[in-house]
């Protein structure tokens, strides 16, 4: 539930997205990453102090900047409901006996974000460094099409500690709305909830498109959308979940649906 799982299943490419100028100069590059942005979370300074700060993505973005003068740099969240940053400032520890505590690094810990910062930054620069932008017009069609999906609800837990059995009974249902934007030969997914990485695994698997971005948290955010493995394992994203089971694999179809209509 808390900590890292070294076996699980884990998205470790970067999609890198770059737009010019009409001399070729870049002005904005997007990476899209399947990682929250949370070094920093929850880590509480030597002076009691709470740090104020953009994490890592912002130290993405900023290395990122640092390289083109006249760029943007943008960070479009990917699966991030179950992926977080390799070293975190206030991390989970176990011991021999399998019991776990906290142990907060304070002020070392924008060491440990700036290094993480500067590494995902230097990926998305060399990627970027390799892209052959067009000169766009009907080889490379922009549309925006949205639609939605009804799922099955359930009241969300707060879970504090592992447990062996939760009780996912559905109790209503919602819409969860979805954006797809097609640049080109390529597309970017979007919605609300916080996608696991088997989800957006799936939609970049069966996704008509040769390149495909999965973004979560657009318009706000809405919590977890765990996938059936964390509900049979009983996880922190599953029981923190206000989706009930099923939910993700039914998003993740009709975006498939919603590709294949956009791609014809």
């Amino acid at each position: 539930m808390a900590g890292t799982g070294e076996a699980g299943p884990s998205d470790k490419g970067v999609g890198v997205t770059r737009f010019d100028d009409l001399d070729g100069n870049p002005i904005a590059v997007l990476m899209n990453y399947s990682v929250q942005s949370s070094v920093m979370m929850e880590s509480v300074m030597a002076n009691g102090d709470l740090p104020v700060t953009a994490d890592l993505a912002g130290a993405a973005v900023q290395h990122i900047e640092k390289q083109y003068d006249a760029a943007v740099g943008f960070f479009l969240v990917g699966s991030c409901g179950d992926q977080s940053p390799a070293f975190r400032s206030k991390r989970y520890t176990i011991d021999k006996g399998k019991n776990w505590s906290q142990v907060d690094a304070q002020d070392a810990g924008w060491l440990l974000l700036a290094v993480q910062g500067e590494r995902l930054g230097t990926e998305v620069v060399r990627v970027s460094e390799t892209i052959k932008t067009t000169s766009g017009g009907a080889r490379s069609p922009l549309r925006l099409v949205t639609g939605s999906v009804t799922v099955n609800t359930m009241i969300p837990g707060h879970p504090t500690r592992p447990t062996t059995t939760y009780d996912f009974t559905p109790n209503g249902t919602a819409d969860v709305p979805i954006w797809v934007l097609r640049v080109g030969d390529g597309v970017f997914v979007g919605v609300a909830p916080e996608l696991s990485t088997d989800t957006a695994l799936s939609i970049k698997k069966h996704s008509p498109f040769p390149h495909t971005a999965v973004l979560s948290m657009i318009e706000g955010g809405s919590k977890n959308m765990a996938e059936a493995r964390s509900y049979a394992r009983i996880t922190y994203e599953a029981m923190d979940s206000s989706y009930a089971q099923g939910s993700a694999e039914t998003v993740a179809a009709k975006i498939g649906d919603m590709l294949d209509a956009l791609r014809g």
